[in-house]
């Protein structure tokens, strides 16, 4: 009598015990390639609100600011690890709020101060170092350097996993 075409019970159980043994192995990587696609995302978000503030500042003839914000959206007063930042620019009735964003959950910005100002004249005020790190720990963190000309470079190379 021939066999009937299929899979058997013991089979199917077989199968999905391996499948989930390779699923379990390859779990952590993917999130490892998630956090560090979260700090990069981070990273040119970052890298383009700074360019914003600059060109915003030189483009208006006023001084244009990039600051590091709480979960609250607002600029916070001291440098300590923020989740968003703002974009402002100076009017005569009070800074303008030109942009503003947050970063991904676990990805923390860390500066040496609380904002970046830019002068009309393409220069920055201060110099300025801000890490884009992952609190978890998973993901190399990245570093964007402000220059007193107002350049905004990134780090050459990525440090390691975590926050410095």
């Amino acid at each position: 009598m021939p066999r009937p075409a299929g899979f058997t019970l013991t089979e199917m159980l077989f199968a999905m015990a391996v499948m989930a043994i390779v699923a379990g192995m390859c779990a952590p990587s993917i999130r490892d390639v998630m956090r560090r696609g979260a700090v990069r995302a981070a990273s040119l978000h970052v890298a383009g609100a700074l360019a914003q503030a600059r060109s915003a500042s030189i483009t208006g003839n006023r001084r244009g600011t990039f600051c590091l914000a709480g979960s609250s959206g607002a600029c916070l007063q001291a440098p300590s690890p923020a989740t968003g930042w703002q974009v402002l620019v100076d009017e005569p009735e009070g800074p303008r709020v030109l942009a503003r964003g947050t970063l991904p959950k676990g990805v923390l910005l860390v500066s040496n101060r609380a904002s970046v100002h830019f002068w009309p004249v393409a220069t920055a005020a201060s110099t300025a170092t801000l890490t884009i790190c992952d609190g978890a720990g998973r993901a190399p963190w990245r570093q964007f350097v402000v220059s007193q000309t107002g350049r905004v470079r990134p780090q050459s190379g990525s440090g390691p996993a975590g926050c410095p």
